[in-house]
């Protein structure tokens, strides 16, 4: 679970929840706002994730929702997985680089 907490009229409530993530075993407590051990729990999120073509939240960072859509496709004869990631914004609108897909090394 990725999340910055703000203060606000429900924080007991904001905790509750990410806690219940955590204890599904689908969320990770991160210590600070250390870029790097975000990037490391978004790469395992994304070998990872199956969310059958739902859209998952999987928390929120700055204050926007961040989602996780697997898609399958077919190459070659053989399944081919894909997770994409979104941030929600006002509505319903999702926004997404890189069509959503993680950065990777060259």
């Amino acid at each position: 679970m990725i999340a910055k907490i703000n203060t606000g009229s429900n924080l007991y409530g904001a905790l509750a929840y990410n806690q219940e993530k955590v204890d599904e075993g689908m969320g990770k407590i991160l210590v600070g706002n250390n870029l790097k051990e975000v990037g490391i729990r978004l790469n395992e999120i994304s070998a990872k994730a199956r969310t059958h073509g739902a859209h998952e939240p999987i928390g929120t960072l700055y204050g926007f929702t961040l989602l996780v859509k697997t898609e399958t496709t077919l190459k070659e004869g053989f399944d081919m997985v894909q997770n994409r990631f979104f941030i929600k914004g006002e509505g319903d609108i999702l926004y997404n680089y890189n069509n959503g897909l993680m950065a990777a090394d060259p």
